[in-house]
């Protein structure tokens, strides 16, 4: 259950009590506008933002033009800047490049054909520049990218690949330490972008050891999440098998609110084409964040897009184009337009429908916040005596809208989806397979990767042993969706998923059998309590009461075979068996395990039932209520809810909740 203050439970036992709402919707996905295109040449690039809101830019020519140096200065960059006024640094024979600022100090580092690697630095924000500095020597000529991070207030880094190395020096205590390697095994490198957040974070592109191509993210240790001087292993973010003509290059990193990277996705088959995606994952510790799906970005960068942030926008730019997306959208509210809304949560159904009032034809023209792909978040509460309250927000995704017209009204109606629509939209782009040959990922790691893939964030109330330690074989095709392989994951443990907005929740109802809230019956009113206005109570036969479970020895191949019996039932109503195949078991222990779920999943259902009640504006799916009602023989009975419908009409003085309730 969602926490709410003593006032707002206390509210919402009232008769009486008038509703509040919260419902606000902001367009959370970034709309990138074009600024400038079909510039300068395309070739390698970089890009930096100084801490005066300057955005500084630098490109190299190609080689049959001398591999000239420019750099740009954009003291307040907007649509109407001068993207293509370059200033040549005098540099020539320059092979890769990358730029890195702290505040105004702007480092400027490349690498020469004769393998010298320098720097250009600025103290006033990429206007003027001093230098260059000879900074090292790369092993070889085969350089395939160069990336620059600066500590705030401190030391700078520069990573750069060699051929199938990646190496670093480091700028601290006012001298550069000796040159390092990393500490990873893979083929040639074609790519590096880093950006320090309590540790180095990075984006590598290359090949593995087995001529396979990938995207990776690691993470060089500076006491954040790994100590200083360590390095983590590689972890793939894109990835395509030797032999199917896709590659991966020209990789950018960027942290502003969360982590994206661009990155080009190039095919060398028949319709061969050089394409920029962008992929996004949650702030926080870079090593342990969850990437959703990659995106393609309409973009002309065949050598990729540097990454800046300046002014409140995130800039994309390749050398011959600038594109820019606001990270401050504004936010519109919408309470006071609704004239009905429905909420739905369980059922594998979470979903908002609300109507506005368009009487004047304010919605006519939709603002960016309510298109397709926008996010609402909808708060329910109540009028308390210091005021309006509401408990914790949902979040849904705009789906569609509606224009309804004649017969007295005019009204908008917005169709906002959830968790169980991405996980429906969402598709494996190529086949996903875990724990094939040995256990490396649990239940529970898997579940959060197919989340947060579709854009669910996912919370661990409680859990099985088996959801945090078993990892059995497991395997998406392409094209498959995340809803139908979610299912089949959760199916294989006793825990259950509910989805509520975009928000997921994992419960181990084992752990959770205690009432989170009471309901009683009419007469509550007059005592303070939450009224049951109606309801029915199911009691009815389990559709299976033996449940036989059929899993394979490793090995032999030879089937395991464990039975759950409810005696009770069988003996007063006659068998009902069912067979379940699950090749994936290979213990009798495990055989067992899932054969009493399974028909612990019979009871659930056997025993349910609905009420209806004024709103309980923090309820979930998934808690556990206390229910006592005279009328039907109930006291401190104990039911699960397993959705919950929510109708706010505020000309009819509607505002209830409909609960489907289950056994425990």
């Amino acid at each position: 259950m969602k926490p709410i203050s003593s006032e707002l439970e206390q509210a919402q036992k009232e008769t009486g009590a008038l509703p509040s709402i919260s419902l606000k919707a902001k367009q959370e996905r970034l709309n990138f506008e074009k600024l400038h295109g079909d510039g300068a040449e395309q070739y390698y690039h970089a890009m930096a933002a100084a801490g005066s809101g300057a955005l500084v830019r630098a490109r190299i020519t190609p080689p049959g033009d001398g591999g000239l140096l420019y750099t740009q200065h954009l003291p307040e960059p907007g649509p109407s800047s001068d993207f293509e006024n370059w200033d040549q640094t005098g540099c020539y024979n320059v092979v890769r490049l990358s730029l890195a600022a702290d505040g105004d100090r702007v480092s400027l580092y490349y690498i020469l054909s004769n393998r010298r690697i320098e720097r250009l630095a600025s103290q006033d924000g990429g206007q003027t520049w001093a230098g260059p500095e000879l900074i090292d020597y790369s092993p070889t000529t085969a350089i395939n990218g160069i990336a620059a991070g600066v500590k705030p207030g401190g030391d700078e880094g520069i990573f750069f690949a060699d051929q199938a190395t990646l190496y670093l020096k480091i700028f601290t205590g006012g001298q550069w330490q000796t040159r390092q390697e990393w500490e990873c095994e893979a083929g040639l490198l074609t790519g590096v972008s880093v950006v320090y957040h309590e540790d180095w974070a990075l984006v590598v592109t290359g090949e593995s050891t087995g001529g396979d191509y990938r995207l990776w993210r690691l993470v060089y240790g500076d006491g954040g999440a790994l100590a200083p001087g360590e390095w983590s292993a590689l972890e793939e973010l894109a990835g395509a098998p030797q032999g199917e003509s896709y590659s991966f290059c020209h990789a950018s990193l960027s942290l502003s609110g969360c982590w994206r990277s661009f990155y080009n996705q190039v095919y060398g088959g028949a319709g061969e084409y050089n394409m920029p995606y962008m992929a996004k994952a949650p702030g926080g510790a870079f090593n342990q964040s969850i990437w959703q799906e990659a995106e393609p970005f309409g973009a002309d960068a065949p050598y990729g897009l540097s990454q800046a942030e300046a002014g409140g926008y995130l800039w994309a730019a390749s050398s011959g184009g600038v594109y820019r997306a606001s990270l401050h959208p504004a936010e519109i509210e919408l309470e006071a337009d609704i004239t009905r809304l429905e909420l739905n949560h369980g059922g594998n159904d979470s979903s908002l429908v609300f109507e506005l009032d368009n009487s004047g034809g304010a919605y006519n023209s939709i603002e960016p916040a309510l298109e397709n792909g926008s996010r609402v978040s909808l708060g329910l509460g109540y009028i308390t005596s210091s005021g309006g309250k509401t408990a914790g927000e949902d979040v849904f995704v705009i789906q569609g809208r509606e224009y309804i017209a004649g017969g007295g009204r005019a009204v908008v109606r917005v169709v906002a989806g959830g968790g169980y629509n991405l996980l429906g939209q969402w598709r494996a782009l190529y086949q996903h397979s875990w724990n094939k040959n040995e256990p490396e990922m649990p239940v529970g790691e898997i579940l959060g990767y197919l989340l947060v893939r579709a854009g669910i964030s996912l919370e661990i109330v409680s859990s099985s042993l088996a959801f945090d330690e078993d990892a059995p074989p497991f395997m998406l095709n392409p094209g498959a969706d995340g809803l139908s392989g979610t299912r089949r994951l959760m199916g294989m443990v006793a825990d259950r998923l509910y989805i509520q907005g975009i928000r997921a929740r994992v419960i181990n109802p084992a752990e959770h059998l205690e009432g989170v809230y009471d309901y009683y019956g009419a007469a509550a009113w007059e005592r303070g309590l939450h009224c049951i206005m109606d309801a029915g109570y199911r009691q009815g036969q389990l559709r299976f009461n033996h449940i036989m479970v059929e899993g394979r020895e490793p090995g032999t191949g030879l089937p395991i075979l464990a039975s759950a019996f409810d005696w009770d039932d069988i003996y007063a109503t006659g068998e009902r068996k069912q067979a379940v195949a699950a090749p994936e078991i290979d213990t009798l222990h495990k055989a067992s395990g899932r054969a009493e779920m399974l028909l612990s999943g019979q009871g659930r259902e056997a025993v349910g039932g609905w009420m209806q009640a004024g709103v309980n504006a923090g309820l979930e799916v998934g808690d556990v209520v206390s229910i006592t009602h005279p009328d039907a023989g109930l006291c401190g009975a104990k039911r699960r809810v397993a959705s919950i419908k929510t109708v706010y009409e505020p000309a009819r003085g509607r505002y209830r909740q409909v609960l489907e309730l289950e056994g425990l």
